[in-house]
């Protein structure tokens, strides 16, 4: 039996589960009790983490009790607690972030660095089921790409299409003025059945418009024509088009399915997110594309019907013709349209819930995305090479680099200062730590600037820290500045000093706790998260322009 207890300004309140899971608040404190008629594992795990056995006992009667802690700190989502060989399952909210912020940065990380998700997704020892809340991601996420891979092909060969397409010669039957037509058997068999277009005189004629019937003559002022002509009407290009339709026909089945299984609108803010309430993220994600193929694909269908005119639309599986094996681009277009009829996406099933396990670290990853990109705006960026790429395990991308003959403007995230970095940074008391201590800081983002010409570097350190202003203000600022500030030099140097220090928040104000036009370093507390960037783009571009010359600076921020 398990007892789960909040503590909440000293206000202790037992959680009862709800169909059979633990609802708690990832920054909140707790005390779990634990008792069975027999202990027969000592370990205690949250996921795959086991805790501390500092905090915990177990009592001679199979009891089990921890102290009072923030067990669930860093995390998000459904997880595992396992005690005793039994498991109990936990719902883990957050209060740091409204939903919808919580949104915008899955969202935003999603179309920086979609793999990203993989190294913050631990795999839950429980599926629950939920009522048409399954979907295949990995079936359709491939699907949209192949969507989006077809509809690229076809806009690259429509100037094939267009200058050489297939035809046919046919004969087209038409009426046109006999002074301008061409006389073929079928004229003769057209006026014949259609004598009540003459028009009849008793005066002779000699003109070439001019027949006798009767002992009467007869005007010829229209006649029926043959002309052959290469018609688009082929197999082929019915195929072309109707493929094209229904790849738009399965895209709007795609947009409804998704609609039938989350409300695509904004969410609703509430006390506490709930993982639960961001599983429709990718389908979001999802959607967003759909409407995107979808548009390409009614601009595309209507680029090949005014190459292919005037013809039928077939849509069908495509028959091999001597047309589609022989041309090359006919060739490739009958490889895609049989792939795009073998292609399905599935929505219906189970949804895997999952976790993150690292929460404070997907905020770090957030932040280095905007702080590149708000980098890429207020630098002119015509004016400089861009580069990112990763040095880790993990695929995240840790290094961005602005390059020019004058000036470099790098990021880097969890860079070491060490002897070893690369940046001129070092940790000046390294050799008076004692052992097993580490000899290295690793802020989360370190940003250079090098004057190339100048020859000099300078550096300023920023971290996130996942928590709200006041403990960030209480808890982390002053050992902050001691790290990177008071006990962070120069190699060639060691009591020069980095030009400045920022922490960085989801929630609060931002605060410029130490500023001044006249010395460095200096030091900032700056709010960060969606909707709310604006304090940050500020300094970024404070900085940049005291530092590189203006031609290098966009003109809006000049």
């Amino acid at each position: 039996m398990l007892k789960v207890y909040s503590i909440k300004k000293g206000d202790r309140k037992q959680v009862s589960p709800t169909d059979g899971v633990y609802s708690v608040v990832e920054g909140y404190d707790y005390i779990l009790e634990y008792e069975s008629d027999e202990i027969v594992s000592s370990n205690v795990f949250i996921e795959d983490i086991p805790l501390s056995t500092v905090d915990y006992e177990i009592t001679q009667n199979n009891k089990l009790r921890t102290i009072k802690k923030k067990f669930f700190i860093d995390y998000f989502g459904y997880a595992c607690l396992k005690v005793n060989n039994e498991e109990f399952i936990f719902n883990i909210k957050v209060e740091k972030f409204k939903l919808n912020e919580i949104e915008d940065i899955f969202t935003f990380l999603w179309s920086k660095e979609e793999s990203l998700f993989k190294n913050f997704f631990s795999k839950s020892t429980k599926t629950i089921k939920f009522d048409k809340l399954g979907v295949d991601l990995n079936s359709t996420s491939k699907y949209i790409l192949f969507a989006n891979y077809f509809v690229d092909t076809f806009e690259a060969m429509l100037q094939s299409f267009k200058y050489q397409p297939h035809t046919k010669l046919k004969n087209i039957k038409k009426e046109e003025d006999f002074s301008n037509s061409q006389i073929t058997q079928y004229s003769i068999d057209w006026l014949f059945n259609n004598l009540d277009t003459l028009n009849f005189s008793n005066a002779s004629s000699s003109l070439n418009s001019c027949i006798e019937i009767n002992r009467r003559t007869a005007v010829i002022e229209k006649i029926g024509t043959e002309e052959k002509v290469n018609s688009y009407n082929t197999y082929e290009n019915t195929i072309i088009v109707g493929a094209l339709k229904y790849l738009k026909v399965e895209i709007q089945k795609l947009k409804k399915g998704i609609a039938s299984i989350v409300n695509i609108e904004t969410l609703q803010n509430k006390e506490f997110a709930e993982f639960s309430d961001l599983r429709k993220i990718p389908f979001l994600q999802m959607y967003q594309e759909s409407v995107t193929i979808e548009k390409r694909c009614n601009r595309l269908t209507t680029k090949y019907q005014r190459v292919f005119r005037n013809i039928p639309v077939r849509i069908e599986k495509p028959q091999l013709t001597s047309v589609f094996s022989s041309k090359i681009h006919y060739k490739k277009a009958y490889k895609l349209i049989k792939n795009l009829f073998s292609y399905k996406f599935v929505l219906d099933g189970e949804f895997r819930l999952l976790n993150i396990t690292k929460l404070s670290q997907l905020y770090e990853v957030y932040n280095f995305h905007i702080l590149t990109d708000a980098i890429k705006e207020v630098l002119n960026e015509s004016s400089f090479n861009y580069a990112s790429n990763s040095s880790r395990e993990d695929g995240l991308t840790d290094f961005s680099s602005f390059i020019n003959p004058s000036y470099s403007v790098t990021l880097s995230y969890e860079h070491l200062i060490s002897d070893e970095s690369h940046n001129e940074l070092i940790r000046i008391d390294k050799r008076k730590k004692g052992k097993g201590e580490a000899r290295f800081y690793k802020p989360d983002y370190i940003l250079e600037i090098k004057k190339v010409t100048d020859n000099i570097n300078l550096y300023w350190i920023l971290d996130s820290k996942y928590s709200k202003q006041a403990i960030v203000r209480t808890n982390y600022l002053n050992e902050c500045i001691y790290k990177y500030l008071l006990n962070t030099g120069f190699k060639a140097n060691p009591y020069k000093k980095p030009d400045g220090l920022a922490l960085l928040y989801p929630s609060g104000n931002s605060n410029k706790f130490l500023e001044s036009d006249f010395y460095k370093p200096t030091i900032d507390m700056i709010v960060s998260k969606p909707t709310s960037e604006g304090d940050l783009f500020t300094y970024i571009s404070k900085i940049l322009k005291s530092n590189l010359n203006e031609e290098f600076i966009n003109v809006t921020y000049r």
